[in-house]
């Protein structure tokens, strides 16, 4: 499989040549996010469902073509928030 495009899921990076690049990139986020309080494990309310999230892939790629550095981001589902 080429790793010159962005995989499209978790499950695509899985399977690339390049699975050790994503993986670290991924634990360096959720560290990110943790050493930056931007979450709080709690158990949701009874009456309530969960917000999801997704891991957003992308090889950055320099000028000339080559590849400069592979990204993961999670991001949370905001279609599903409700007003209220």
């Amino acid at each position: 499989m080429s790793d010159d495009s962005s995989p499209n899921s978790y499950a695509d990076a899985l399977q690339r040549d390049k699975t050790n690049f994503w993986q670290e990139n991924m634990q360096k986020g959720t560290e990110s996010l943790q050493s930056n309080e931007v979450w709080e494990f709690v158990s949701p309310p009874n009456n309530r469902k969960v917000i999801g999230s997704k891991w957003i892939f992308k090889v950055k790629v320099k000028a000339d073509g080559s590849i400069e550095r592979y990204t993961a981001r999670l991001v949370e589902q905001g279609f599903s928030l409700r007003r209220g």
